[in-house]
Formats: C-alpha cells, structure tokens, sequence
C-alpha cells in the first residue's frame, strides 16, 4: 500500500509539471478512490481467510468426533448382525416345521381324496344295485297289482283274459305273426285296462318289426312309452323304436331316442346295448 501511495506522489509531482490544475484533481481522486478499494480489499481477504480458517477447524473437530465414536458403532453393527443371523436361523427353523406340517396335511388331503373316491365307487355301486332292485320291485308291484284285480274280478273273466294273452304269446313264439298280431288286437280291444295290456301293445310293436313295416312299429312301440309310462316294457320300446328309425335311415332321430333312454334309464340293460348302438351311428 505505502508503495502505491509512493507512485501516486511521484506522479502526481510529474503531472504537476505539465498538467493543469484541474487534471491534477481528477488525478488525485483517482488516488483516493484507488487507496479506499485496496483497504476494502484487503479487509475482505483477512475475514474470508478467517472464515475459512474456522470452517476448517470446525471440519477437523467433526471429523475426529466420527472417527472417535467408529470403533463403537462397528461393535453396534456386529451386535445387530449377530442378532439378525439368530432370526434367520429361527426362521429357517419355523419354515422347516411348516414345510413339514404342509406335506402332512398334503399327505392327509390325498388319503382323503382316496378314501372319497371309494365312497364314490361304492355309492355307485349301490345306486346301480338300487336301480335294478327299483325295476325288480315295480315289476312285483305290478304282478300283486294283477293278482289284487284277479282276486277281485270274476274268476271266469280272469281265466279268459288270461287264455286271451298267453294264446297270442304262443302263437309269436310259434312265429305265427298275422294270428298273434290278431289275437294281441282282440286282447286290447277287450282288456284295455289290463295289467298285461303293456306287454301285449310291446308284442304287436315286435311283430310290425320282424316283418319290417318299421313305421307301424315305430307306432306301435309309442303307444306303450305314451299310455303305459310305468311299464317296464318303456326301455325296451324306446330302444326298439330307436332300432326302427335307424333302420329307416333316419339316424338322427335315432339317436335322440338312443340318447333319451340312456338318460332316464342309465341302469337297465337296454341303456347298454344303446350305448354300443350309438358308437355304430358315429
């Protein structure tokens, strides 16, 4: 600074030489201002740099501070690591344990399913036992039905009616189809309301198909599934009438009808021998 002011004198008695009095104003207010900023600067280093200074410090001192508490909070770490390894292996442990209950209960569902399948089988078993025993049981029905009638009507006219059916049944099984089929028409025609008027409609619906008139037959058997609906002649009828329309070419109806008897009689023979038919249609 001292040389600054130096230079500033000298060259203020330089210019005083050849300057003017007003030059020489100017010039020494340029001094002025020149001394102001270099005081102001060099205030403004010496508080900076003590700032800094003091920021530093202040770094140290924290810097110390952490690497004085490191050791502790490795020691923290170790303590909370070793705690989290023991909870793992608890973990495993209790996975361990539910994995084996899990294959347990696994094991327990599967013999149980095993042990429904057999429950199933056997209900099946007796339902199919139940359905035959059904048919067997309505055919008895029927028979004490006919012996209640017989018992209750005039024995003559029962020995007749009787005569009347086991004549026309003689002559099918003779072969003797145009008398049978007469005699079975007679027995209907007298006897309609006959425990045996089922069967007899049935044979007149076989007699029509041994001699292939397949649409009087089909006829024939509708009558039995229409007016006798009870009769245990009804499967034997829908099957035969499927036989007839199959056999008349239309194959579609027969197997509808194929279809219908196995559905409402699924444990009769003829629901068997449907099911073979079927496979022939395809």
């Amino acid at each position: 600074m001292k040389k600054i002011a130096f230079f500033a004198i000298c060259g203020l008695l330089f210019f005083a030489s050849c300057a003017t009095q007003q030059d020489l104003t100017l010039l020494e207010q340029h001094i002025i201002n020149l001394n102001d900023r270099v005081t102001k600067l060099e205030k403004y280093q010496r508080v900076d740099f003590k700032n800094r200074l003091r920021l530093l410090n202040q770094e140290i001192s924290s810097l110390q501070k952490r690497l004085s508490t490191l050791p502790s909070r490795q020691a923290d770490l170790l303590v909370q690591i070793g705690e989290l390894e023991n909870k793992i292996r608890e973990l495993a442990g209790k996975v361990e344990e539910n994995t084996y209950h899990l294959n347990k209960l696994e094991q327990e569902i599967a013999n149980t399913g095993t042990e429904r399948e057999n429950l199933k089988k056997q209900l099946t078993e007796l339902e199919a036992k139940l359905q035959t025993e059904s048919v067997k049981l309505a055919e008895i029905e029927k028979k004490l039905g006919s012996l209640e009638k017989q018992l209750t009507a005039p024995p003559r006219k029962i020995k007749q009616e009787q005569n009347l059916y086991q004549e026309g049944l003689t002559l099918y099984r003779q072969k003797n189809y145009r008398k049978a089929k007469a005699t079975f028409t007679q027995f209907l025609k007298l006897y309609p309301k006959s425990s045996l008027a089922d069967n007899a409609q049935f044979w007149l619906g076989e007699i029509y198909f041994i001699n292939k008139r397949y649409d009087e037959a089909i006829l024939a058997y509708q009558k039995v599934i229409k007016d006798y609906p009870k009769s245990n002649k009804v499967p034997s009828a829908l099957f035969k009438q499927a036989r007839a329309f199959a056999l008349l070419g239309d194959k579609t109806t027969a197997k509808i009808l194929y279809q219908q008897l196995i559905k409402r009689y699924p444990r009769t023979e003829q629901a068997i021998m449907a099911k073979k038919e079927l496979q022939k249609l395809k």
